[in-house]
């Protein structure tokens, strides 16, 4: 997306792609960790913006874990063991399925 001009052409180019009550989430979404910055608690945040506590840990807890990285495949030997005995039964397997 290009660089917006002002905030309204920014609402007007994300109003284009969400719908109304899209964007009343994304708003309050992006409020959380300013009010989590202030201080407040969970509960005066949940009763300003009217959001559960739940809505508000995951918002934090989604901005303050550190990302995980998914292996394609694992270092772990004790799984590699696992898949290389899945891989000698398939191959041990009679059965072969034809597709006509």
């Amino acid at each position: 997306m290009k660089e917006s001009k002002s905030g309204e052409e920014l609402v007007n180019t994300l109003q284009a792609f969400f719908t109304s009550s899209e964007m009343t989430m994304l708003e309050k979404r992006l409020a959380i960790p300013i009010l989590l910055e202030q201080k407040l608690s969970y509960r005066e945040i949940g009763r300003r913006i009217d959001v559960s506590q739940e809505t508000i840990s995951f918002m934090k807890h989604g901005l303050t874990k550190k990302p995980r990285i998914h292996r394609k495949y694992s270092n772990n030997k004790k799984q590699q063991k696992s898949h290389s005995r899945i891989f000698s039964v398939t191959r041990s397997c009679s059965y072969n399925p034809r597709f006509d």
